[in-house]
Formats: structure tokens, sequence, C-alpha cells
């Protein structure tokens, strides 16, 4: 799969936290992270490249009326994405966005996505500062409580 950044790619700024988050990420390899496979770092063009992921997005899973979760089923696909989720911690990685659209299910088995590189794809605005973020509201039920504490209301929100 390959994620295309949509950032101003010479803004030194912009561009040293991508490297910075590249590096991290290549450094991760979990059977319940998505792999990274690479990078594109030639401004504007900006983009992570990671195995694709068979399966659907948990979102789709649970929602599907032909779907059965017992409760052994739940706690596997919950038992899976605190694996994965404190294999990141452990790295020194938040993912910022964790939801389940961004964690795949498929033959029994959890893959976290979309992590890190979320502080520069759109969501941070220029001239704001450095704590405060611009989110769509369907945003607030998935954050985590640190991020939600540190949230302090701008004028236009």
């Amino acid at each position: 799969a390959i994620r295309l950044l949509e950032m101003d790619g010479h803004n030194q700024d912009h561009l040293k936290l991508f490297k910075k988050e590249v590096m991290n990420y290549r450094q991760t390899r979990h059977e319940n992270v998505v792999l990274f496979m690479g990078a594109c770092m030639n401004p504007p063009h900006l983009a992570i490249i990671t195995s694709f992921c068979k399966g659907r997005t948990l979102h789709s899973f649970v929602r599907d009326p032909k779907t059965s979760l017992d409760i052994n089923k739940t706690r596997q696909i919950a038992q899976e994405i605190i694996k994965g989720m404190g294999y990141l911690h452990a790295k020194g990685i938040v993912h910022k966005d964790l939801k389940s659209k961004n964690v795949f299910y498929d033959n029994g088995k959890v893959v976290i996505t979309d992590f890190g590189l979320f502080g520069i794809s759109g969501v941070v605005r220029e001239g704001r500062r450095e704590n405060q973020l611009k989110l769509s509201h369907d945003w607030l039920c998935y954050l985590a409580p640190e991020i939600v504490r540190e949230m302090t209301p701008g004028k236009d929100e």
C-alpha cells in the first residue's frame, strides 16, 4: 500500500519531521503492526510504502450482520490490538489515530495501520500553537484521554 502525504515538501520543518518519523517507522517489525517497506522522500513527493493488508477493516467486520463475534473472538481481537499498541509504545511511537478503520482483520489476525505521520498530514495547522490541533468532530470519540486533556478550544472551533 502507498500512502501519499499532502504537505509542503519544501517546508524544512515538515521534511525534518517526516524523516524522523520514517526513521522510527522503519525500525518496527511486529505481527500486529503493518510492515514498513519504504518511503519516498523526494519533495514535494512524500509517501510511505507498507505491505498490503488483506481482509477487512475492523470497522466493516464488526458492522457486518453476517459476522458473529463471540466473547472469545472479541477478547482475541482486543489482545492483538493491545500487543501491537504495546509494541509501538515500547518503541516510543504514539499511534495518534487508533480507530476501527485503521485496524485490519483477516483470518483471525489483527494488523494495525496508519500510525505516526499524523502530525504532518494536514491535522496540525500552520500558525497555531504547537499543542492545538484542528480535528474533525468524529475523531473526538477515538482520541486518547491524554490528548483530550491537552486540548484547548481555539477561537474558530
